[in-house]
């Protein structure tokens, strides 16, 4: 092999390892703020019956709400939330508890869903992925979808 080539050589394997360094978790990163305004959900519910953990987060009022719920039963437990970068601050009125978590966000394809929220703990006991859609329309979804944390987003001062 001349020195030319050996040179393209090198530098096409310096490209490739770049390349395939750069198709990591890194490069399916997503903008933080995208874990507001829309609903987080742990899977799709198999009946009617079955019970779906999820969250939301609504920026307007700094607060959020963790779910259990079926079609016919409800559980939601309301925060408020800071968020800096990666890391919330949470409080829940109810108890007074407080909470830190530091989450990522990256593109994913699980069934209908093309968003992974992973968590590094959960302080309501849920999972620690959650899921969620990105389509053209996510304000006017994410609106629809925190109407119902806005409503029952009452003062508790």
């Amino acid at each position: 092999m001349n020195r030319i080539s050996r040179r393209l050589w090198t530098l096409a394997t310096a490209a490739l390892v770049s390349t395939a360094l750069s198709c990591g978790s890194e490069a399916d990163a997503e903008d933080p703020s995208l874990i507001q305004g829309r609903m987080w959900v742990e899977k799709v519910p198999a009946n009617a019956t079955d019970r779906v953990q999820g969250i939301v987060l609504v920026p307007v009022v700094g607060r959020g709400a963790f779910s259990n719920s079926s079609r016919y039963e409800l559980h939601v437990e309301i925060f408020e939330y800071d968020r800096d970068g990666t890391k919330l601050k949470l409080r829940f009125p109810q108890s007074d508890k407080k909470a830190e978590v530091s989450y990522s966000i990256k593109k994913c394809k699980e069934g209908q869903f093309n968003l992974c929220l992973d968590l590094d703990k959960n302080p309501w006991g849920g999972p620690k992925r959650y899921y969620a859609k990105r389509g053209g329309s996510d304000g006017e979804i994410a609106a629809r979808e925190a109407a119902v944390v806005a409503a029952a987003s009452v003062d508790v001062d």
